[in-house]
């Protein structure tokens, strides 16, 4: 079966689109976003938490990311006058994946004579740091990892295994090339099947120590039982306090340890060893969040 067009996909955050997977949630499934974890993810696409929340500062970057995608659409056209050019997005679906699959492309062209179609996907560099992870036009592995999964995975689904990927940063828009690989695509898709049937399945990926899943673990347990408390093991106890004193040597292994803690503590308030508080959840403007409330020698002497 051809992958088929959607004619009125599910808008982005909307309870339909947060469920299914996506070309954009690719490279957090497989762990490579930087704004999204695996479990991260899952909780939001099972609405165990709503999705991150979208500040004004963050929707205009995504207006502007919206605009520009004409500007750079209308140069493409006056380069390539040979090509015919969707007005707006295309969306697929290909139903012979085992896992609901919607890849959005921003444009699709069309040779006139030979009905050859490519993909163009557009993408706004914003400051320094943004345009510094991209690399030459030309060079291998030049569009970020986590662009390169989402353009493949957009090949794959769509059926059309030719694209550009269009950067917008200083001066004139970069044309970026990636090659279409079906290994590649295999990979992808039984990385995409493992997480679908995990969350089907009622489970979670496993914790990791970024930022989107502390968030996460914070989300899952809005209310506090104060009048509850979680015994946690010493061996727990004694990394989460010694990373806490190595705090800015280490802050990934603090944050592992608080992100595992508050896994385990649910709705409980404190969590305590041998009567030793080590640490308690405490509401805040960002959600629920973990105090630490000892020391190492607390409970070693």
């Amino acid at each position: 079966m051809a992958p088929r067009l959607i004619n009125d996909p599910p808008a982005p955050g909307t309870d339909e689109w947060r469920s299914i997977l996506s070309a954009s949630k690719i490279a957090a499934v497989l762990g490579i976003s930087p704004w999204q974890s695996p479990y991260s993810l899952a909780c939001e696409m099972t609405g165990l938490i709503p999705p991150s929340p979208v500040d004004e500062k963050m929707q205009d970057i995504f207006d502007y990311g919206h605009a520009a995608e004409h500007g750079m659409a209308a140069y493409w056209k006056m380069k390539n006058p040979d090509w015919d050019i969707t007005e707006g997005e295309v969306a697929y679906m290909d139903d012979d994946l085992p896992f609901p699959l919607l890849v959005t492309v921003d444009r699709v062209v069309t040779h006139k004579e030979t009905g050859k179609q490519r993909i163009l996907e557009m993408k706004t560099a914003q400051s320094m740091d943004s345009i510094n992870k991209w690399g030459k036009p030309g060079e291998e592995n030049s569009v970020p990892p986590y662009y390169a999964v989402q353009h493949l995975t957009q090949m794959g689904a769509s059926g059309i295994h030719q694209g550009t990927v269009i950067m917008s940063g200083l001066g004139v828009p970069e044309m970026h090339y990636i090659k279409w690989t079906p290994i590649a695509w295999g990979r992808i898709v039984s990385r995409c099947k493992e997480f679908w049937g995990l969350i089907q399945d009622g489970r979670l990926p496993e914790l990791d120590d970024s930022v989107a899943t502390f968030n996460a673990v914070r989300g899952l347990h809005p209310d506090i039982d104060r009048d509850s408390v979680y015994v946690v093991d010493e061996e727990l106890a004694l990394r989460l306090l010694r990373a806490k004193e190595m705090e800015q040597q280490g802050k990934e292994q603090y944050r592992e340890a608080r992100i595992e803690l508050m896994d385990k503590m649910g709705d409980k308030h404190r969590a305590v060893l041998d009567g030793t508080v080590i640490a308690q959840r405490q509401g805040s403007k960002n959600g629920v969040n973990l105090i630490t409330k000892a020391t190492v020698k607390d409970i070693t002497e």
